[in-house]
């Protein structure tokens, strides 16, 4: 990934595309990338039920009404936000012994519930850099 961002910074590409799919979808968000617009319709819906599947649980740490209305008025930037919403939930696919494993809510929601889309990453947007240089700096 580093290798791609430096090579585009060189080339003067000041935006990267692409189409993420399963584990990319939540792979990709965390490297900066973000749903299109067209995505981030979808995947709004996608999420507001989600939400509300796992409202019991999220209603524990925060205020789900305020969390759905959010999703519905917001952008493409909202995606970031659930990505890193952390209160635990039941993964259909990762199992577990005798229940089905808890993780947090931003992994299974895009492991598990986001439909594929396209995706961008805008190498002029502080905010998109700054995600960049912070999964940059795990590597």
């Amino acid at each position: 990934m580093g290798d791609l961002i430096d090579a585009s910074r060189l080339m003067g590409i000041e935006k990267i595309r692409l189409r993420a799919e399963d584990i990319g979808i939540y792979v990709w968000l965390k490297m900066g990338f973000l749903p299109t617009s067209e995505a981030w319709r979808e995947m709004r819906r996608e999420a507001f039920d989600f939400i509300l599947l796992h409202r019991p649980l999220l209603e524990k740490e925060r205020d789900v009404t305020a969390l759905l209305t959010q999703v519905m008025a917001g952008g493409p930037r909202m995606a970031r936000v659930l990505s890193l919403i952390d209160t635990e939930v039941p993964s259909r696919k990762i199992p577990s012994r005798f229940t089905r494993k808890m993780m947090p809510f931003g992994k299974v929601f895009f492991l598990e519930a986001a439909s594929p889309g396209n995706g961008v990453l805008d190498l002029r947007d502080a905010e998109t850099v700054k995600a960049v240089e912070s999964y940059r700096a795990r590597e």
